[in-house]
């Protein structure tokens, strides 16, 4: 019982050991990422991070339907409204066939179709793609990145950044907070 105690301390030691291991190659790839992009100075000084978020490529797909698919709200009622209004510019065109507004408005109601058909390709092509299996493989870990530096009047100034990696902790991106 003695021994097994020891073995359980010493698991949770080495396994504490690892984890800080990794947060510390974690931190400083991204810290070198950060300044070989020119995100971070010399005056660079570390505030903190969030707790990872492992997002998977199912994970991925369904953020990216998710988005699509808010866009495509209405969109049957979008594309019939459409359509009526570009019955009524092309028979105003037909009567006035130099009207530049008339002829503005009717490429504005092309456009707003064409887009509506491509969001729509696009999510019937994420959901084709979508398999159980995406659930399993990691695309990306993805966290916030805090640190502070001296602004250009030497007061401090706070950036905040969501950084993704891979699964070996290398910076895939960065994205800033602050816009």
């Amino acid at each position: 019982m003695k021994y097994l105690l020891l073995l359980v301390i010493a698991t949770v030691l080495i396994n504490c050991k690892s984890a800080s291991h990794q947060t510390s190659k974690m931190q400083s790839n991204i810290e070198t990422y950060l300044k070989a992009h020119g995100y971070a100075g010399d005056d660079y000084q570390f505030i903190g991070i969030t707790e990872m978020d492992t997002v998977t490529e199912k994970d991925f797909l369904t953020r990216q339907m998710e988005s699509v698919s808010l866009q495509l709200i209405n969109k049957d009622k979008r594309l019939k409204k459409m359509d009526s209004l570009e019955t009524t510019f092309k028979k105003g065109l037909e009567q006035h066939p130099n009207d530049q507004m008339l002829q503005q408005n009717l490429l504005d109601i092309t456009r707003g179709k064409t887009t509506l058909y491509v969001l729509q390709h696009k999510l019937d092509s994420l959901q084709a793609t979508s398999k159980p299996e995406q659930a399993q493989i990691i695309k990306f870990i993805g966290m916030d990145f805090s640190f502070s530096s001296k602004g250009g009047n030497g007061a401090p100034v706070q950036h905040h950044y969501y950084i993704k990696l891979d699964e070996q902790m290398n910076v895939l991106s960065v994205g800033d907070l602050q816009q």
